[in-house]
């Protein structure tokens, strides 16, 4: 145990250990955060619990990624009933240990909301559909099959089962009116169920890296709340569904990695939430995390700690079968962060104005039918023209830019421009009598006052020079 939790004093003046200012007639421990505590050990862990119960106000146990696979007298702690987060992810727990020392608590724990058991090993998870209480359950990183039945968490908000290995999603989620957010990344679901549709206040839905196949369901039109959404890595076909662009509070749209084709709808420009200029304040809860890895480290709390990363709103298109030209409507996009179109099968100029000028390279590569400034290749080969981009941010110009960025054509324009001008002083100055005698005039005065300014100039530098 830490250092200073050895011979007595008080306890709120530990490390790891936070207490509740309010509470009377003394301040009770809340919080015991022992998250990473024993550093760079491997071996297994039997951590004896028994110090914990004596802290009956205890809200919050954070015993996170320390090899952890069982406890010493467990019954010590099984009376301690206002835990509301219990944090037990990455550690080596397994389902003998969990029904032995776990289950019987937890149960009582009537006040629990938040549970994770992320990247243990476990494989039935079914006692936990009793726990009606919870708002947040993190399974990600088990061995998880059936995850079907659980119609006791009907309060659930949180819901994270990526790295596991679903391969259908039950008909009891569909029922959870308070979802927020849904990770079932890194799984082999091959269908997706048009129920999930019903979920109107989801925030969030991550499907990445399953086994998906088939169209886009274009019921997704109806999840109106949806920030995030991400179905890269499947095996979906057919092509980018226009009813995406009713989803108008969309911040992260991710299609990459898998077989699209035809062309990138153009009525993505009226996406409202890529078209505002002003930054957007994210729900922490919404941070989007690789949960399919246990490089995650945890912070006071136990939430997961997301360093050099800001949440940015983010359109990825890349690796599919794509075609046609870039839409030059999304340049209005100017919240747009980040944009992939990578290897696909686009070609034409690259749009190079307002958003799409911060776009790098990498962004585009892969499509050799593509030109334009923003990857160094010139278009005038195969577009008649020398410029490398053309401003068509509005529709109803597109054909005037286009003319414009003729070489021919723009020097044609500036010669005619010229002569008319010239031709036409002179012209006035030819068949005016009373027009030339007045240009002249003023030509003399302003020639005048000219030399008067000089010659004012040269007597007062004579004078300083003389001084």
């Amino acid at each position: 145990m830490l250092e200073d939790w050895v011979g007595g004093g008080d306890c709120c003046n530990w490390t790891r250990v936070e207490c509740d200012a309010l509470s009377h007639p003394y301040r009770a421990v809340s919080t015991i955060d022992l998250s990473f505590v024993r550093g760079g050990f491997s071996q297994d862990w039997y951590l004896n619990v028994s110090l914990f119960g004596q802290f009956m106000e205890l809200n919050e146990l954070h015993l996170s990624s320390n090899d952890i696979a069982g406890w010493v007298n467990p019954q010590d702690i099984w009376h301690l009933k206002n835990i509301q987060r219990l944090q037990l992810g990455s550690n080596r727990l397994n389902d003998e240990s969990i029904a032995r020392l776990i289950v019987p608590w937890i149960h009582n724990l009537t006040s629990l909301f938040e549970l994770d058991l992320s990247w243990n090993n476990l494989k039935e998870i079914r006692w936990i559909s009793n726990i009606t209480s919870l708002s947040s359950l993190d399974l990600s990183g088990n061995q998880i099959k059936d995850f079907s039945g659980f119609w006791g968490l009907q309060n659930l908000e949180d819901l994270y089962l990526s790295g596991n290995q679903i391969e259908s999603v039950g008909s009891w989620i569909f029922n959870i009116t308070s979802a927020r957010s849904i990770d079932l990344s890194d799984n082999i679901i091959k269908d997706l169920p048009s129920d999930l549709c019903q979920l109107q206040d989801l925030q969030s839905l991550y499907l990445s890296k399953n086994s998906m196949k088939g169209n886009i369901d274009t019921c997704l039109k109806s999840l109106y709340s949806l920030e995030n959404l991400d179905l890269s890595s499947n095996q979906l076909d057919g092509p980018v569904p226009t009813q995406i662009c009713h989803m108008q509070s969309l911040h992260i749209l991710d299609l990459s990695n898998n077989y699209l084709s035809g062309t990138i709808p153009s009525c993505l420009k009226n996406i409202t939430s890529w078209i505002r200029d002003s930054p957007i304040d994210y729900d922490p809860m919404l941070v989007l995390v690789d949960r399919s890895s246990r490089d995650v480290s945890y912070g006071v709390y136990g939430d997961p700690v997301v360093t050099n990363l800001m949440i940015k709103e983010s359109l990825d298109l890349s690796n599919n079968y794509l075609s046609g030209e870039i839409p030059s409507q999304l340049v209005k996009l100017h919240s747009l962060s980040v944009f992939r179109v990578a290897y696909n099968n686009l070609s034409g100029i690259i749009p190079y104005n307002d958003q799409f000028s911060t776009f790098n390279e990498s962004s585009f590569e892969g499509n050799p039918g593509l030109c334009g400034v923003l990857i160094g290749k010139n278009c005038s080969s195969k577009y008649g023209t020398s410029q490398t981009y053309h401003d068509s941010s509005n529709g109803d110009h597109e054909d005037t830019s286009k003319a414009i960025d003729n070489e021919v054509i723009f020097y044609s324009f500036i010669a005619a421009s010229f002569a008319i001008g010239f031709w036409g002083v002179i012209a006035v100055l030819a068949f005016n009598k009373n027009g030339r005698i007045k240009f002249f005039m003023a030509a003399d005065d302003f020639l005048y006052a000219c030399m008067d300014v000089i010659l004012g100039l040269i007597k007062r530098v004579k004078k300083c020079i003389s001084k």
